[in-house]
């Protein structure tokens, strides 16, 4: 008989979920990245983090979990808040990419797995408070999508002003990689690099945490902790379904109300990855008032 604990999802996740029936909502391994120390806790007879003896050494974001599950309440830092959002410039471009990747190359000059991006989502605000305008882009056939993703993208958005993405290092990738294959957009995506946000950073930092993210930043948790917005309700609800999804349109055999009911799916769902970001910097605005 073994202990449940990290090892039950490394190298590979465990589909057996009833080890883990009657933990507690706020168990000893939703700790932010308590890895060892969790573990070590869970062998002491301690599953909840409300039970954390205060001789326990914790780092400070820990000590920020365990006060908010204590108390019941986000944990909010306004100074850091109100920094963050005065270092938005307007108008502000908010993005989300969506991606496929496959191991054999569909398109010439393609790496094995490389992120081949095939839509976008993206909100233009031009001041604080504006009503945010909203653009898409969903690639059609099974041509290589790039050129007219990188077309699109470059006619929308604009010279000046910030662009926020949620960890924005995805983003930057594909848009490194876009560079390299089509250099004529290289000094423009040179810029637009430069001018990225990333709004996971108040979350990561613990400049704002609330309890129900259960030690956690990815937007999927931050979203409903924030602004009430949840992804329970969508036929897609993940970046890795949504590259399926297109794939299988793509390349498959679908029925042409297949096509048309995927393609919805598609752009409800990354709509809402960029719909997110703008209540939630909606939000921020209101806390620090």
């Amino acid at each position: 008989e073994v202990s449940i604990g990290q090892h039950c999802s490394n190298p590979y996740a465990c589909d057996l979920a009833e080890c883990w029936e009657g933990l507690p909502e706020h168990n000893i391994f939703t700790l932010y990245y308590g890895g060892r120390k969790a573990q070590d806790l869970y062998s002491n007879g301690i599953s909840d983090i409300l039970n954390i003896p205060d001789s326990c050494k914790l780092n400070d974001k820990q000590r920020i979990q365990c006060k908010s599950v204590t108390s019941g309440e986000p944990h909010i830092n306004h100074p850091a808040i109100k920094q963050f959002l005065e270092s938005l410039e307007y108008p502000v471009y908010f993005v989300d990419f969506e991606t496929f990747s496959t191991a054999i190359p569909l398109f010439d000059g393609v790496k094995p797995y490389q992120n081949i991006p095939f839509q976008f989502s993206l909100h233009i605000q031009a001041s604080p408070g504006n009503k945010p305008e909203h653009h898409s882009f969903l690639a059609t056939g099974n041509g290589d999508p790039r050129p007219e993703f990188l077309s699109s993208l470059r006619n929308l958005i604009g010279d000046a002003g910030s662009i926020v993405a949620y960890n924005k290092s995805f983003e930057e990738s594909v848009l490194k990689n876009l560079a390299a294959s089509f250099p004529v957009y290289s000094i423009w995506i040179e810029d637009i690099i430069s001018r990225m946000v990333d709004l996971i950073e108040p979350f990561r930092n613990f400049h704002y945490y609330n309890p129900t993210q259960k030690g956690s930043a990815s937007l999927k948790k931050v979203l409903p902790a924030v602004t009430g917005l949840t992804y329970d309700e969508m036929p897609i609800t993940s970046g890795d379904y949504a590259g399926l999804a297109f794939l299988s349109i793509a390349f498959g055999n679908p029925s042409i109300d297949e096509i048309e009911r995927i393609r919805e799916e598609l752009l409800a769902y990354c709509e809402l990855d960029t719909k997110g970001l703008v209540e939630i910097i909606e939000k921020f605005t209101e806390l620090i008032k």
